[in-house]
């Protein structure tokens, strides 16, 4: 049988593009269209493909080549879509922690084992840390009283004891131990002033939304554990 696709290239026919396919009525085989003529997908197209012109041949490699890098460069695109694709490029831990996070809970562990929600079971609170080592950590209940006089300089001492119980500030200067995975938080100024001065150490455990705490050196003597979840900016609320 004459194969029309050997016919065309021995004519020096070079077919428009290596790559359009249609689907012919009269045939239900795919057929390859070379300027009008319809090429039977029975013939042994490899076998003319070797008989073919150059400039064939160089527009079949070029669209070979173009193939080969377009899935070269899908397939680090699509892997960076994956879910974690931002966990897998390693940040530190340092990198991880900086940024605004809000209270999700509270607890003093003494001793004994007892526990206790200093700021109550749904605890208020803020917690910074910045890229250039800088933190503000703030606590409060959500039922603090309210003062009478409104007036912070005419309250009243059951009105300082609950402030003072349910709340605490302060700010200063952190490192990240990255090979331990602790924080060590240098206090400037706090509204518990024993605090100034210090150093805390806290092992901490960062994941995409969600920080967890740990801190052993409390001047009670108990140990302090919180959980704190990454704030969303203000614009997407």
């Amino acid at each position: 049988m004459f194969c029309q696709f050997q016919g065309c290239l021995q004519n020096g026919d070079v077919p428009k593009s290596p790559l359009s396919l249609n689907r012919q009525r009269s045939c239900h085989r795919w057929a390859y269209p070379l300027r009008g003529r319809i090429v039977p997908a029975s013939c042994t197209v490899a076998r003319c493909l070797q008989r073919a012109p150059e400039p064939f041949k160089q527009m079949m490699e070029n669209t070979m080549n173009r193939r080969h890098i377009f899935s070269l460069s899908v397939i680090p695109a699509l892997a960076l879509m994956l879910p974690g694709a931002a966990t897998a490029q390693q940040q530190t831990l340092k990198e991880q922690l900086a940024g605004t996070w809000t209270a999700v809970s509270w607890e003093q562990v003494g001793k004994d084992g007892s526990k206790f929600e200093r700021f109550g079971a749904n605890p208020k609170g803020v917690n910074v840390f910045d890229a250039n080592g800088r933190f503000v950590v703030i606590f409060a209940r959500s039922d603090l009283p309210k003062l009478a006089a409104q007036d912070p300089m005419k309250s009243t001492s059951a009105e300082n004891k609950a402030i003072m119980e349910g709340s605490i500030a302060y700010f200063g200067t952190y490192t990240v131990d990255e090979a331990a995975k602790t924080i060590t938080m240098r206090v400037e100024t706090s509204t518990f002033p024993n605090q100034v001065g210090m150093e805390q150490k806290r092992t901490i455990s960062v994941s995409a939304n969600e920080l967890r705490l740990t801190n052993t050196t409390a001047l009670t003597g108990n140990t302090i554990n919180y959980v704190l979840k990454r704030s969303t900016s203000l614009a997407s609320r």
